[in-house]
């Protein structure tokens, strides 16, 4: 039940996404979605404060008590004064970076930011310990559906600019922030206990590590757009990356934080640890399959339904970042796994690994421009994939990638020869049909071959929650 219903508050986020998707690509500019693009970057490393180090070791810890929540709470709030004084002490030399002067006034406005996400931190983490995911995704479909998204067009009706998008999600943040805080009863205070710091840190110091290198790893790309190729280049890699994180935000928070919890909680049984991993692997290729073929067959269409003709330059964008999509959302469940198992010291060497890999393969790739850029970029997500695979087949027996693909044979079948009859047959179904039919008719056929197995799984996790006492 805890993956239906953070699915149901993700579609319904995603169904609001694409509203706000369509308006704004059609009144705001390719430089306006590069300033918030770079935002972004500086934020995300913010809002993860939840999902880093201490929070993390809480969640997998078997007994905690009063000191570990304090010793806690109050490392994250130095944590957020620390940020804090970056953003305010450092908003030039960033701006001086991205080489994008709007920075500066907007880092300073909002350096208070990262203070409120620490004190909704232990509350979202005790909430994810107890695996109370209808509350946490009550608050976040609230704060995104009546705060961010009335926000975009209350902003923009004063200021028609990059601060529709960049205000309404400091807001989201704040109010998200607050909810979260007080909807957990348990109480904590601002003090640091020594034993409690003993207990946390041997896990949360190497998990900090690894979730902050990890995360350059996946900011790399715009970090790299925007510093070689400018604000403008980096609003249309922006649009097509938006279109994919629409997909993506579906999956990836239950990844990192619903699948991390539930894989910290199993027993010490190898052969149990298999079949978990699989099944899960393949109940997300499952959902994901058919999402990445209806983008991959209809992005022509897709961005100009979403984004409007004059943004034609991001459907190879956009159909490169949707494979790399693939790899990316796998490679979460590897990643949870061993971090739920105690092998935080190694996804530390393995994110940096990705990190150095994917710099250099877009830095290579660079003077290819854009595509060169998001192509690197994707490599980097299949080498990831490739090398968190290989270490999770050392620690469980059998996991093996062959192992992999007979689980997945039928569904990776079912992608091939869908992806290929659409794309043999796209050119016909575009001239037999008007735009809109043809578009449906490609959903329709893939529908045709997944809503039977999608169905199934979905009634055997409910009977299987049913029978549990």
């Amino acid at each position: 039940m805890n993956g239906i219903w953070y699915s149901s508050s993700k579609i319904a986020i995603i169904f609001c996404r694409i509203f706000l998707l369509m308006w704004t690509s059609r009144h705001l500019l390719p430089e306006d979605f590069g300033i918030f693009h770079a935002f972004n970057i500086l934020i995300v490393l913010f809002m993860e404060i939840p999902n880093t180090g201490l929070g993390a070791s809480l969640i997998k810890q078997k007994e905690v008590n009063q000191n570990h929540f304090n010793t806690v709470f109050f490392s994250y709030v130095i944590f957020a004064l620390f940020f804090a004084g970056v953003l305010y002490l450092g908003s030039d030399a960033i701006a001086g970076f991205f080489n994008i002067n709007q920075l500066s006034d907007i880092l300073k406005n909002i350096f208070w930011l990262p203070i409120f996400i620490a004190l909704s931190a232990i509350s979202r983490n005790i909430l994810l310990r107890d695996l109370k995911v209808k509350k946490i995704s009550l608050i976040e479909l609230f704060s995104f559906s009546c705060v961010y998204v009335p926000g975009v067009f209350i902003v923009y009706y004063f200021q028609p600019n990059y601060y529709a998008l960049i205000y309404p999600m400091v807001a989201q943040v704040f109010v998200e922030s607050l909810l979260f805080y007080a909807v957990k009863k348990e109480k904590y205070f601002f003090k640091f206990d020594k034993t409690a710091w003993n207990d946390l840190i041997h896990f949360g110091k190497w998990n900090t590590a690894s979730r902050i290198v990890g995360m350059m790893g996946n900011q790399a790309d715009g970090i790299i757009i925007g510093k070689v190729l400018g604000a403008s280049a980096l609003g249309v890699y922006n649009r097509s990356y938006s279109i994919m994180s629409t997909l993506q935000n579906l999956y990836s928070q239950y990844l990192d934080n619903i699948i991390f919890a539930d894989f910290a909680r199993m027993e010490d049984d190898k052969s149990l640890h298999l079949k978990k991993i699989i099944r899960v692997e393949y109940l997300l290729n499952l959902f994901i399959f058919p999402s990445l073929l209806i983008v991959l067959s209809c992005s022509s269409e897709i961005v100009l339904i979403l984004l409007g003709d004059q943004w034609k330059a991001t459907e190879i964008l956009l159909q490169i970042l949707t494979l790399g999509l693939l790899f990316r959302l796998n490679y979460k469940i590897t990643l949870q796994y061993l971090r739920a198992q105690g092998y935080i010291k190694n996804t530390f060497y393995f994110s940096s690994f990705y990190l150095i890999v994917t710099v250099l393969l877009m830095l290579a790739l660079s003077s290819f421009g854009l595509i060169g850029i998001t192509l690197g970029y994707s490599l980097g997500l299949v080498f990831q994939y490739l090398q968190l695979h290989h270490k999770v087949s050392k620690v469980i027996p059998g996991y093996t990638l062959l192992e992999f693909l007979k689980a997945n044979k039928f569904l990776l079948l079912k992608f091939v020869f869908i992806l290929a009859f659409l794309m043999a047959f796209n050119h016909y179904l575009c001239n037999a049909f008007n735009f809109y039919l043809a578009v449906a008719v490609k959903i329709g056929f893939v529908f045709l071959f997944f809503t039977k197995p999608i169905y199934y799984e979905i009634i055997s996790i409910l009977k299987s929650k049913n029978k549990k006492p």
